[in-house]
């Protein structure tokens, strides 16, 4: 698992890769589908919140969030 990663081609390098990664994430619907977009990985999708007690900007929208999500395809 790496991160929390803030450049979406790191994202996109680390899951190509097969690893998980960490990403700061508001945890909004349109921010996941965007992401989705912008990774354009078939299977990749927002696992599960697992840290709420950091301060980042979420990696698609960059407003503040103490949310860290786990990142990945599933395959």
């Amino acid at each position: 698992i790496e991160g929390p990663l803030n450049d979406i081609n790191e994202i996109k390098k680390s899951i190509q890769m097969g690893k998980f990664c960490k990403i700061f994430f508001c945890t909004e619907l349109e921010c996941e589908s965007k992401l989705q977009e912008l990774i354009s990985l078939a299977g990749t999708k927002v696992i599960t919140i697992i840290e709420n007690n950091l301060q980042g900007k979420c990696v698609v929208c960059n407003l503040p969030t103490r949310e860290v999500a786990l990142y990945g395809s599933c395959f």
